[in-house]
């Protein structure tokens, strides 16, 4: 028989005979910035020529002839307990989910009305709403709303009252030390054996935040924190995913203030850089976008070395809809594979009493694969972003996922865009803009 039909034939038999091995894999569920308003009522006016947090409340409705707020909620308005619980209920109901990623904002942002009592009391709900149906881990950040005062954040002093608040709220979800979350709301969880959650109050470089001007006192120690639970990460040869609710770097949709201040970011990312080999990835909400960070090494500034997955809000209000998503992760590696964000288009549902049903919005890898995009990592990202400037349907298809108001992305606001993920600080984000 002839060499070759031989070598053909073994090869057919050992593609037969061996079995290709599949990879492990793993699903979790992000939630962030749900902003739910425990005073929505139906019936109320959902348009009232003020910002969205008064509309859709109790308010004298003579002679008006708007919009009536619904049952799921309203695009002028925050979102409804009954369309956040369903949301719950339906997470709660996925299959295989090895964790839940809890990222912060849970009260309504009018921050004007608000109190110590009136926050604590939308946490709770939050929180005993997750309490009930969700009977897997759950990995809890704060985030910047959650406060009252919004953003104003201190290590003990002042805000004091809200971490021991938290911590008590949060207890059957902590490791047992909650030194540090007591102190400033950054901790370190390892519910796997191989795989470490870090947990940061990026509220600390937050520009709205007065308490922390001074990047020397309180950002600094805990970037000093967190290198020194890397480094113990690195010994026992775990893989990290950092959990927090602001992520690092400029603002994608406009060029001041940035997300987190110069200083911290700085540092932040030549951490991340010098631990790229076992940080995985970080998670965060906050922008209500959907986007990402890539993390730059600070030699070249081109070599991608981390990369922050940004998850839009489950807030509706701003014509969004509501929605979480599901990550595909490989239970070896820990690397990302995939992830699909799911949505309830509550918009449509006017008197109807049934609950939405959530919906896939999209498909990370089947969205991007066409467009040459393999897989989720630094590196893809990378050719994402370099690829948005020159492929029209790309950029088309990227800003429609990243905002239900795609139309403020063009011209001007598209090189923006696109510079705020090309970049890892605030002042390169300027210099992509101007050149």
């Amino acid at each position: 028989m002839d060499q070759k039909i031989l070598l053909f034939v073994f090869n057919l038999f050992l593609l037969i005979a061996i079995p290709i091995h599949s990879r492990n894999i793993g699903k979790f569920v992000a939630f962030n910035d749900i902003h739910v308003d425990l005073n929505y009522k139906i019936g109320s006016m959902a348009e009232c020529d003020l910002p969205s947090s008064n509309c859709c409340r109790d308010m004298p409705t003579k002679g008006y002839t708007g919009t009536i707020a619904q049952k799921w909620g309203m695009k002028t308005c925050q979102t409804t307990k009954a369309t956040f619980e369903a949301g719950v209920k339906a997470a709660a109901a996925e299959k295989d989910i090895d964790f839940f990623l809890l990222l912060g904002d849970f009260p309504s942002m009018d921050i004007w009305r608000q109190t110590k009592e009136y926050n604590k009391e939308d946490d709770t709900y939050i929180i005993d709403t997750i309490k009930k149906y969700i009977d897997y881990p759950v990995i809890p950040a704060l985030g910047n709303h959650d406060l009252h005062p919004a953003d104003e954040f201190d290590c003990g002093g002042a805000t004091s009252w809200f971490y021991n608040f938290m911590a008590d709220q949060y207890q059957q979800w902590l490791p047992e030390d909650t030194t540090t979350f007591r102190f400033c709301g950054w901790y370190a969880h390892t519910v796997f054996p191989k795989l470490k959650f870090i947990i940061l109050n990026n509220m600390l470089c937050d520009p709205h935040n007065i308490y922390e001007l001074d990047f020397h006192n309180f950002p600094k120690q805990q970037l000093d924190w967190l290198q020194s639970e890397l480094e113990d990460a690195r010994v026992k040869k775990q893989k990290v995913y950092i959990v927090t609710h602001i992520p690092i770097g400029p603002d994608t949709t406009d060029i001041w203030p940035p997300v987190c201040w110069y200083d911290y970011t700085m540092l932040y990312a030549k951490v991340w850089a010098n631990y790229s080999d076992i940080i995985v990835a970080g998670f965060s909400g906050h922008t209500h976008n959907d986007e990402y960070k890539i993390i730059y090494d600070f030699e070249t500034g081109k070599i991608p070395k981390g990369m922050f997955l940004i998850s839009p809000s489950f807030t509706n209000e701003g014509n969004r809809y509501s929605g979480y998503r599901i990550y595909e992760y490989d239970k070896d590696t820990f690397e990302i594979i995939n992830y699909k964000q799911y949505y309830a288009d509550v918009f449509k549902r006017k008197g109807d009493e049934s609950p939405p049903s959530w919906d896939l919005y999209y498909d990370f890898s089947s969205t991007y694969k066409p467009f040459g995009i393999d897989g989720v990592s630094p590196t893809s990202l990378q050719t994402l972003t370099n690829n948005l400037s020159t492929n029209e349907s790309l950029y088309e298809t990227f800003a429609s996922l990243f905002s239900p108001l795609k139309e403020m992305y063009t011209d001007n606001k598209k090189r923006q865009l696109i510079c705020g993920l090309s970049v890892t600080t605030q002042d390169q984000h300027l210099d992509c803009i101007k050149n």
